[in-house]
């Protein structure tokens, strides 16, 4: 069995205190700006022929509320995610015991372990963050690295084209955006819909599987730990994006150096652009259906709802997984065996 250690917890409540002051004046962006729809949106206003075989299959009104799909697409995240950050498979038969010792040094390290950060600023580090993800996000949806020569051209032009793009989310392509999210949903969790089983049968098993688990009672504090992991996060997206090491005595002069190159004020007009944040929208919201077009989805017309489907919390396991993922980032093992030397837990278990 492992433990969230305490000397990595220690390690990284040290490395982020350790971090140099950066001080840059920054245009005004719509930092929580998410323009990932508009490479969905871009695909999906050139595919008009699929969209409308697409609607002519006939499809039912999709069974389940948008809010319970959401919740079933957060579990299945969160289940892949705990797995890969904490190693615990949660459909396996030893998980609840894996959980338990988990559990105890989660209350026995965390917040004691990251108390030292409390009340720690990190909203410039944040701030640099977001426009980092902005860039990357460009580039993954546009192809435009804003890093390169003739970077605002291509984006210039590029945003004209969106600005251009009468993509809509409309009642009949959000249905059957539902049923393609419920597929791509069924592939991850390895379930074939494809007999058009009903929902209660496909998704209850394994959502049975869950709702047996044993679950630590946990108690940590959420807004330290989330403001650690949104802190972390940025400082990997920092170094993703700009090839800056935020630890460097040198960061600010040399993010100072990488963001001065940016068009920063293109990306401020981008981020009032009323037209391209209804475009991303759209894009975002039928984005379930690129990956499906092409492929005939009329098997699942017979989809019906459970009656009853019980999901459990994992938020704050997933949490922690975020936190232990991020600690991976800065070459901290997160987890480590218990009873390992200065090991607190082993003596709760």
């Amino acid at each position: 069995m492992g433990c969230l250690c305490s000397q990595g917890l220690s390690a990284t409540c040290e490395a982020m205190l350790g971090l140099p002051a950066i001080a840059l004046e920054l245009p005004a962006i719509d930092l929580g700006l998410d323009i990932g729809g508009l490479g969905s949106a871009s695909i999906l206003a050139n595919a008009s022929a699929e969209l409308s075989a697409m609607l002519d299959l006939g499809l039912p009104a999709f069974p389940l509320s948008a809010s319970l799909l959401m919740q079933l697409t957060a579990t299945a995240n969160a289940t892949a995610h705990i797995k890969a950050a904490l190693g615990i498979d949660l459909f396996s038969a030893n998980a609840s015991a894996q959980l338990g010792a988990l559990g105890a040094s989660i209350n026995a390290n965390l917040s004691a372990g990251l108390a030292a950060a409390f009340g720690l600023d990190f909203s410039m580090l944040l701030k640099i963050g977001a426009i980092a993800s902005l860039v990357a996000s460009i580039e993954a949806s546009l192809g435009i690295n804003l890093a390169l020569p003739g970077a605002m051209a291509a984006l210039e032009a590029s945003l004209a084209v969106m600005a251009e793009l009468s993509l809509s989310a409309s009642a009949g392509l959000t249905n059957v955006a539902s049923f393609a999210a419920a597929a791509n949903l069924a592939a991850s969790l390895g379930i074939d819909l494809s007999a058009g089983a009903g929902f209660g049968g496909a998704f209850g098993g394994a959502v049975e599987l869950l709702a047996s688990l044993e679950l630590p009672s946990l108690d940590f504090d959420v807004a330290l730990v989330a403001s650690l992991v949104v802190a972390l996060s940025a400082v990997a997206n920092i170094k993703a994006v700009f090839g800056v090491d935020a630890f460097s005595a040198g960061a600010m002069l040399a993010l100072e150096a990488t963001i001065g190159g940016l068009p920063l004020d293109l990306l401020a007009k981008l981020s009032l652009s009323a037209k391209l944040k209804a475009v991303a929208s759209a894009g975002a919201q039928l984005g379930p259906l690129v990956p499906m077009l092409g492929i005939d989805l009329s098997a699942m017309a017979s989809l019906s709802a459970s009656a009853d489907l019980a999901l459990p919390n994992l938020g704050p396991l997933s949490l922690v997984a975020s936190l232990a993922l991020n600690m991976g980032n800065l070459g901290i093992s997160p987890i480590a065996s218990v009873g390992c030397e200065g090991c607190p837990v082993a003596a709760l278990l």
